[in-house]
């Protein structure tokens, strides 16, 4: 959550639920939406829409396989290009 004095935050930005991408301090973009107006404050919220929501998701099983000799060893998937 980031509050902003509504002097600073331009007058397009000055309504409840306008979603609007900022830079954070990373200089990596981010969406954030006007959550509240009080008096001469905005407050923005940066969290995921689906932050403190329940989410149930359906899923089906395609295939069901032994683990090779070397995701047994690792433990886990064994990827060629984590990297990418």
């Amino acid at each position: 959550m980031i509050t902003e004095p509504v002097d600073a935050v331009p007058p397009e930005y000055r309504q409840l639920g306008t979603r609007i991408l900022m830079k954070n301090n990373r200089g990596r973009m981010k969406s954030v939406l006007v959550t509240r107006i009080e008096g001469d404050k905005v407050t923005f919220d940066g969290n995921n829409p689906l932050s403190g929501r329940e989410v149930i998701y359906q899923v089906r099983v395609l295939l069901v396989r032994d683990a090779t000799p070397e995701e047994r060893e690792y433990g886990g998937k064994v990827e060629a290009n984590p990297e990418r």
